[in-house]
């Protein structure tokens, strides 16, 4: 079952104890692993790079199911700090890409 885009504000609040970047918990390396899929609109741009590059994150991809004329499904596990992936899952939300926080 997909998180509902207000139920994801409020469960990276719950995974992240504070919502501020430049707190001690956002400088706290973590990992953290998703879901998202990635409509078809959005195929032409790099949204897993631009993750890496804008938010300084490591990023494994766990799996991915991409079939043709349709969504891409992806398995990523994130690394970095707190802070970092934070912001990084506001990016997706902006977006509004569907995402389900696993673990």
């Amino acid at each position: 079952m997909a998180i509902r885009r207000s139920q994801r504000l409020s469960v990276k609040r719950l995974a992240f104890a504070s919502t501020e970047t430049n707190s001690p918990l956002a400088e706290r390396f973590t990992q953290v692993s998703i879901q998202i899929r990635i409509p078809m609109e959005y195929r032409e741009q790099p949204v897993i790079s631009q993750m890496i590059s804008d938010y300084g994150l490591t990023i494994n991809i766990r799996s991915a199911l991409l079939v043709t004329n349709t969504s891409g499904q992806f398995e990523l596990e994130l690394q970095g700090k707190t802070g970092q992936i934070q912001n990084a899952l506001a990016y997706l939300d902006q977006l509004n890409l569907t995402t389900w926080i696993i673990g």
